[in-house]
């Protein structure tokens, strides 16, 4: 899936974010093929809402500020 959209937003200010994340292992990054692309990690699947509705994000966000 493209996740920098076409035209509007800013393009180097994601990727920058997407590569922290990366670096944290929320994503992976995959710079084959001359352009990057990111997948989620087992560690960032737990903080998307699953098919019953549960989420780690909420728990992440309260107690690791």
């Amino acid at each position: 899936a493209r996740v920098i959209p076409d035209g509007g937003g800013d393009a180097e200010n994601l990727q920058r974010v997407l590569r922290m994340l990366a670096s944290y292992g929320v994503f992976e990054e995959d710079i084959s093929g001359g352009e990057r692309k990111y997948s989620l990690t087992d560690v960032g699947k737990t903080l998307v809402t699953d098919e019953h509705g549960l989420s780690y994000g909420a728990y992440v966000l309260q107690h690791h500020q």
